[in-house]
């Protein structure tokens, strides 16, 4: 069902700065990306899925003391044998930070217990596009995650949507209280970059600051 994988690496930068502070990894292949995960239909093809984009980041990131933000489905994270082992290999060269998907979590309790031994490691833990599907404020409430990334659904209607807009303010204030970082997706104009500059965001990333870069590419782009 799956084939020709490879991956892509787009950055995350500090707002208000030219410092790029990490780089996102996103699994590519002969599947459009918005219909691959659609299309894993057991806990093993998420599984499958979750190590082919860390091995493929292990093999082709070459930046040393970066940041790494690799999306893991729950079921990673709950079930798979060599997650958090993978997880401690690439720790010896970089930082990382487990993007946590948004997807309906089955056991809280475990998942806890899951994430604490991350950190227990050295790995940070992210909740990735906060404000839609099962990425909720209960989700929130147990994960307690050291970063927080906001949909880009709540971005792209900003200047267009006073709701979205008191949305969004709400939860960077939320956010800020509960002492999470903030990334902000979906970044693709200036008057999106001059919101989250003036807002206590501390990252943004889009296509405005940088486009995803297949592997082949990186190194000549970035290192």
């Amino acid at each position: 069902m799956f084939k020709d994988f490879d991956v892509a690496f787009q950055p995350i930068y500090r707002t208000g700065s030219d410092d790029i502070f990490g780089f996102e990894v996103l699994l590519r292949s002969d599947i459009p990306p918005t219909e691959l995960f659609s299309r894993a239909k057991t806990v093993n093809d998420f599984h499958l899925l979750d190590r082919q984009s860390r091995s493929l980041a292990s093999q082709n990131f070459h930046l040393s003391n970066s940041t790494l933000f690799l999306n893991s489905h729950p079921l990673t994270v709950l079930y798979d044998e060599y997650f958090h082992q993978d997880i401690y290999d690439l720790l010896h060269n970089n930082n990382v930070v487990v993007e946590i998907t948004e997807q309906e979590i089955p056991d809280f309790g475990l998942l806890q217990y899951r994430i604490a031994q991350l950190r227990e490691m050295g790995a940070h833990v992210a909740l990735d596009d906060f404000g839609t599907g099962y990425t909720n404020f209960q989700t929130l409430r147990y994960i307690q995650p050291d970063f927080l990334k906001i949909d880009r659904s709540y971005i792209e209607s900003l200047t267009t949507d006073l709701t979205s807009k008191q949305v969004t303010d709400f939860i960077l204030r939320y956010a800020t209280d509960l002492e999470c970082q903030i990334v902000v997706e979906g970044i693709e104009d200036f008057d999106q970059l001059n919101y989250v500059s003036g807002n206590n965001v501390g990252y943004a990333q889009g296509y405005l600051l940088g486009v995803p870069v297949l592997s082949g590419e990186f190194r000549g782009t970035y290192c």
